[in-house]
């Protein structure tokens, strides 16, 4: 709640000529006084005072709990005044000038009283910090210049009494002097009090009858008790009065510095409003660059996205013309495949009829016959270097075996012996080595001999022939009838396709059976199989036939598909049959004439021979044959011959 002196600073403030917000009293026809943060001032809404200090409402009903508090004391002191003006008036009339007199030393002294406030008013009026405020000082929302008991505006009064102690209370006091608060002026002289149903006075002096005296002296005691009793009631309603206006003092001075924080505070929140207002133009500012930045990027964009919307018409268009081109070509490409793929067909048919043809009409030959010829030598000298190997077993002590052991190894390669070794070997080496076997342990040269003799006769097979069997038979015999009738380039073909296709059939005699013919005659001569040394030397054995298999193959090949113009035939002689020119003797001696006609032991070289078909000018086929390496055989001599001749030589 707010003091008396707290209001009468406000309405102080608010009617200074000075105040900045204070309108003129002609400017405007209304009494209220015009507050720049009012809810009716243009440009502060009544949300920024609510935003600059929570407590402005507080202030403002404060305010106006102390105007209804300031009314109703002026209107109680009124009342006190115009009771006790009564009472002194039903006191009696006679002594109303001493009643008159005492009220109004009363009045006086109240008057006194409110100068002394209005003193105290006009020093905080005065003082420093509400004159450092003042410019920024927030008027009460109350009415200015309004009379405390009808709350009308009270018009200006002229002081009614000029007198110099009139002047001095119009001074102290905003009321006037007691004569103008009272209605008359202090020169005015009292009227005498004449009490109702007393006599007149006689204007002539006479002393009242004590009977009159004492009815008298009774009503003035009645009176004066009564006077008391109302200027005892009137000090303390004036004593109540100046409690609370000490009370409202204290409160306002309280109130004070609440609303100087309060203003600090709403200085402070209008600075920070006005930055915020600056900040608030300066992102408007912004906002409005933003905005003109954007229209002009929307006006990019769109004239980008135009462009490439264009690009993409025209990348369709053309993607559409490309698709039909697209589809346009492979429709030709199916139609250029399938012409393809049946000249390819066409192609393959006639590439197949001339390679038939070609195999027929070619006439070149890989190899020529000097080369063919090293071939057989290169084989020869293998199957010379295999014997000769082997032949060393039966030299080795831990390799020998009994007599015993050799007649159950005979008995169990009996049949092998009597139909595979015994007609490649001749009779006459063969029984040899049946009779004198020991003596093989000392000079192997007969096994040697035979185990030749057997490796020659295998590869002569193998390099000869088609194939083994009857099979093989039928074919030799078909070539055989073929070269009789056809010429040679016809013949040549025809073998070399037959020797192609031969390695599809499994029909040949495998590499085992040739091992079981050696190991046989390894036994037939006397050799065990009993000892690890023996296995060894069985397995070294079959590494040396893959590399002789090796050659033979290439030499089959060489003569058998290689070589069209002619035929290249391996060849070898029976055994036992009578030396002649066509045969070589393995061992060197002084003339091949004296040699004609000698009983031959066995072959152990193969031989080379070249037979040629030709056409005759009556249309007759000739077949003429040519030897171009002659077989090497033994002669059966060799066997009785001094150690000189025993040596073996090489190849002639």
């Amino acid at each position: 709640m707010f003091s008396m002196s707290t209001i009468f600073a406000y309405m102080s403030l608010r009617t200074s000529p000075t105040s900045p917000s204070s309108p003129s009293p002609s400017s405007s026809s209304n009494p209220v006084e015009y507050h720049p943060l009012s809810p009716t001032s243009p440009g502060a809404p009544e949300e920024v005072v609510h935003k600059a200090h929570p407590r402005i409402h507080e202030i403002r009903k404060a305010s106006l709990d102390g105007q209804v508090i300031l009314d109703a004391g002026l209107a109680q002191s009124k009342t006190s005044l115009g009771r006790d003006d009564r009472e002194a008036d039903q006191g009696g009339r006679v002594r109303r000038n001493t009643v008159s007199g005492g009220a109004s030393h009363r009045h006086r002294a109240i008057t006194r009283e409110s100068g002394e406030s209005e003193t105290r008013l006009k020093n905080m009026q005065s003082h420093p910090r509400l004159d450092e405020r003042r410019a920024d000082f927030i008027p009460p929302l109350i009415p200015r210049e309004r009379d405390p008991i009808s709350r009308e505006p009270t018009p200006h009064r002229e002081p009614t009494s000029t007198s110099p102690r009139d002047v001095a209370y119009r001074e102290m006091s905003p009321l006037g002097s007691p004569h103008d608060v009272a209605g008359h002026s202090e020169s005015t002289s009292p009227t005498p009090y004449i009490p109702r149903g007393s006599p007149p006075r006689d204007p002539i002096h006479r002393e009242p009858t004590p009977r009159e005296s004492g009815r008298t002296r009774t009503r003035e005691s009645s009176r004066v008790r009564e006077g008391s009793r109302a200027r005892s009631n009137t000090v303390t309603s004036n004593q109540g009065g100046h409690d609370q206006v000490r009370t409202l003092l204290a409160q306002n001075e309280k109130l004070a510095a609440q609303l100087l924080e309060v203003q600090r505070d709403l200085a402070d929140s209008r600075k920070r409003t006005v930055d915020a207002l600056k900040r608030v133009a300066e992102l408007a500012d912004e906002r409005t660059h933003a905005i003109e930045q954007l229209d002009t990027a929307k006006t990019e964009v769109a004239a980008k996205e135009k462009a490439v919307q264009q690009r993409v018409t025209d990348v369709e268009a053309r993607l559409r013309r490309r698709d039909d081109e697209i589809r346009s070509l492979t429709s030709k490409l199916r139609s250029a495949e399938d012409r393809l793929q049946n000249t390819n067909k066409l192609l393959e048919a006639r590439t197949a009829d001339l390679t038939g043809a070609q195999a027929f009409l070619s006439a070149a030959d890989v190899y020529s016959g000097a080369e063919i010829i090293n071939m057989v030598e290169g084989l020869n000298a293998e199957v010379l270097q295999l014997s000769a190997y082997m032949a060393e077993f039966v030299e080795d002590p831990l390799m020998h075996g009994g007599a015993t052991e050799r007649a159950r190894l005979i008995d169990k390669n009996k049949e092998l012996l009597e139909k595979e070794i015994r007609p490649r070997l001749g009779e006459a080496l063969y029984a040899h080595i049946e009779k004198s076997y020991l003596d093989l342990r000392s000079d192997p040269l007969p096994l040697q001999l035979a185990l030749q003799s057997i490796l020659v006769a295998w590869c002569n097979f193998k390099t000869r022939t088609f194939a083994s069997g009857q099979f093989g038979d039928v074919l030799d015999n078909l070539y055989a009838q073929i070269r009789r009738s056809e010429a040679q380039a016809i013949a040549g073909r025809w073998r070399a396709l037959t020797n192609l296709q031969m390695k599809y059939f499994d029909n040949e005699l495998p590499t085992n059976r040739l091992i079981d013919m050696l190991i046989a005659m390894l036994h037939f001569a006397g050799w065990s199989f009993a000892s690890s040394k023996s296995h060894r030397a069985i397995l070294s054995v079959q590494e040396k036939i893959q590399n002789l298999e090796r050659l033979w193959i290439q030499l089959k090949n060489a003569t058998k598909s290689d070589v069209t113009t002619s035929d290249l035939e391996t060849f070898i002689f029976p055994p036992e049959i009578p030396f002649d020119d066509g045969m070589e003797n393995n061992y060197r001696t002084d003339g091949q004439g004296k040699l004609t006609g000698q009983k031959t032991l066995c072959t152990v070289a193969i031989g080379l021979r070249k037979t040629l078909i030709a056409r005759s000018e009556g249309g007759s086929l000739s077949t003429r044959h040519e030897t171009l390496l002659k077989p090497k055989v033994v002669l059966a001599a060799a066997l009785s011959l001094d150690g000189e001749n025993k040596a073996p030589g090489g190849p002639g």
